[in-house]
């Protein structure tokens, strides 16, 4: 995966609500919520590994691994408006259109993750934020995510020999190759 999930999240609902950069925000960002407008924030929760695979594989060089952790990641997404401006009442659903779009599946196929279908409930939390009262909706929704990482194995060569700890040296085992 070459960019954050949760940032490919926020990019699918600014573009397909379209929504300034200053709306769809990243939490825990130093920002100043307005004091009127729509903002929505993107909130990663959690990650729960369901799988690890480790394999090897001989890359021209000599013995590599291939690691691949795959893994549900679950983000809350918040849609925030004044109360005198009903907009995140109005516009809430749009938010599951963006994670449903062909534009959604073609970044999900490009970037190797899955919006896994949506079940959660939209919840009205109310909250006070900068002093102002603002209309809140919050929606979990969980990736199915997986990372990979291909590293070298130091202690064989090429030819499978194992190096020995007091020379350095390699020391090869005669192979014999049932044909």
């Amino acid at each position: 995966m070459n960019v954050q999930p949760i940032i490919l999240i926020i990019r699918l609902i600014k573009d397909f609500m379209e929504l300034s950069d200053n709306q769809v925000l990243l939490y825990n960002q130093n920002f100043d919520l307005p004091k009127s407008g729509m903002i929505i924030v993107v909130t990663y929760n959690n990650s729960t590994p369901i799988g690890t695979i480790k394999e090897a594989f001989d890359d021209g060089s000599g013995l590599s691994e291939k690691h691949t952790v795959t893994q549900v990641e679950n983000y809350t997404i918040s849609i925030l408006s004044s109360l005198e401006d009903e907009e995140s009442t109005n516009r809430k659903e749009e938010i599951l259109m963006a994670l449903k779009s062909y534009k959604a599946e073609e970044v999900q196929r490009q970037e190797h993750f899955s919006i896994a279908p949506i079940y959660s409930n939209f919840i009205r939390v109310p909250t006070e934020e900068s002093g102002t009262q603002r209309l809140r909706f919050d929606i979990d929704i969980n990736l199915n995510t997986w990372y990979t990482k291909a590293v070298s194995i130091p202690y064989y060569d090429h030819n499978f020999g194992i190096q020995t700890e007091e020379s350095g040296d390699i020391a090869h085992d005669e192979v014999i190759y049932n044909k």
